[in-house]
Parts: C-alpha cells; sequence; structure tokens
C-alpha cells in the first residue's frame, strides 16, 4: 500500500487541485495505480532499448530473414502437431499442406516485392519484375484453393490461366526494357547480331526467316499478344461451357 500511496501522491501533484475537474477514474486508487505502473512500464522499456539498441542495430538487416525463419518454424510445427493429433482424411491432409506452402510462399513474394518497390532505380525493369514475382503467390493460392473448392477450381484456375499470360508479356517487355532503353535501340542492337539467329529450328525450319532488328523483334512481339488473346479466350470460353454445363474438366 506505501507504494500504491507513493504512485498516487505523485498522479496528484501533476493532476489539477480542483478534483471535482478531475474525470471520474482517476479519483480510484487502482486506475492510479495501474497508470503509475504504466508509465514506469513504459520508463523501463526505454532504458533497456537503449542497452540493446547495438544489437537491434546489428540484427535490423537480418530482420526479415530472422521473422521469416520464426514463421516457418511455427507453421511447421502447427502442421506437425496437427497431423500427429488428429486423423484427418488425405483432401484435408493435401489442404493444410498446401497451406503451409502458401504462407510461406506469399510472405516471401511480398518481401521481394517491398525490396524493389523501395529501390525504384528502375522503374521500367522492376514493375515488370514485381509482376513476374506474384506468378509464385497466385500459382500457390490458387492451387490451394482449388483444393479447398473443388466445384469451383475451373474458375480459379482460369484466373490464374489469365494471370500466367499477362506475365508473359510482362517478362518480354522486361527484356526490350532490359536490352535497350526504348524499341528502335533495340532493334538496332538485333540488327547487329548474326542474320542466322533469324532462322527458324526444326520443326518450323520451313518457314522463311525473320530479319534480324525490328522485324524480328515486332514478329516475337506479334506472337506473345498472339498467345495473349487466345489464351484469354479460351479460358473465358472454356469458363462459360463449364456454366453451362457441356464442359467438364475437373
Amino acid at each position: 500500500m506505501a507504494e500504491t500511496e507513493k504512485r498516487a501522491q505523485v498522479l496528484e501533484a501533476l493532476l489539477p487541485r480542483e478534483t471535482g475537474s478531475l474525470p471520474w477514474p482517476l479519483h480510484n486508487e487502482a486506475v492510479l495505480f495501474v497508470v503509475s505502473s504504466c508509465v514506469s512500464f513504459v520508463k523501463r522499456t526505454i532504458d533497456s532499448l537503449r542497452l540493446v539498441w547495438p544489437l537491434l542495430r546489428l540484427v535490423w538487416p537480418y530482420k526479415f530473414t530472422i521473422l521469416y525463419a520464426a514463421w516457418s518454424v511455427a507453421a511447421l510445427t502447427y502442421a506437425h502437431r496437427t497431423l500427429e493429433h488428429e486423423e484427418l482424411e488425405k483432401q484435408e491432409v493435401a489442404f493444410l499442406a498446401g497451406g503451409l506452402l502458401v504462407s510461406l510462399t506469399v510472405p516471401l513474394a511480398a518481401w521481394l516485392s517491398w525490396e524493389h518497390l523501395t529501390n525504384f532505380v528502375e522503374p521500367r525493369q522492376q514493375s515488370q519484375t514485381v509482376r513476374i514475382i506474384w506468378t509464385v503467390p497466385v500459382y500457390s493460392l490458387s492451387a490451394w484453393l482449388c483444393l479447398r473448392f473443388p466445384g469451383r477450381a475451373i474458375y480459379i484456375h482460369g484466373v490464374r490461366e489469365l494471370y500466367e499470360a499477362y506475365v508473359i508479356y510482362c517478362f518480354l517487355q522486361y527484356l526490350v526494357f532490359y536490352l535497350g532503353t526504348n524499341r528502335l535501340e533495340l532493334a538496332r542492337t538485333l540488327a547487329r547480331k548474326p542474320s542466322a539467329n533469324g532462322v527458324h529450328r526444326p520443326p518450323f525450319c520451313c518457314l522463311a526467316p525473320w530479319a534480324m532488328g525490328l522485324e524480328f523483334l515486332d514478329n516475337c512481339k506479334l506472337g506473345v499478344l498472339q498467345l495473349v488473346m487466345v489464351r484469354t479466350l479460351t479460358t473465358l470460353g472454356s469458363a462459360l461451357c463449364h456454366y453451362q454445363g457441356v464442359y467438364e474438366a475437373w
């Protein structure tokens, strides 16, 4: 009680003298004790941080690695205990394993994206890189959701197919920005390459070769855009046919 009265006296000295102007909780001795204890805890925490600050500065560059390792150990431990103490069916085991892998891939992709966005020195290249990085979470999430909702798997799979087509186009854009600052500069770079690079390999050797330069670059872009369009149309068509009950892929 002596410590409580001492803390109450300290707080009363800091508060206005007119007790009628004080909020009603501050008249309670227990509340005064809690408030003063919180103040003391904050002060002790600050003093402790001053002591461990050199250690924090040492491990701070590896903060994500440490957190990721801790999260991985926790996820694996949870999965192990669940499988050990519960009798699960094959579908539930697959769903648990998929969720474990998703919990490991999504934070890693988020961290890589954060590193690129906080060091955005090459915007045209790094914006494409971030889109490519998220291919892994999209694939893992779609597979995991397909296990959870098998009746809707074709629609979830369609989202993954659309993103895959988009990422292929992003990869082409990344190559264009990486190999040259613009389209004409890249075409001039390609024009200096041996003409044998424009010759098609079997089984397409019967087609006319492409001239190195703008023709080669434009044909590559056209091929990628055709893939994007065809993949989009086939994905939407399969989803529509499945909805009408005339197509079943799962």
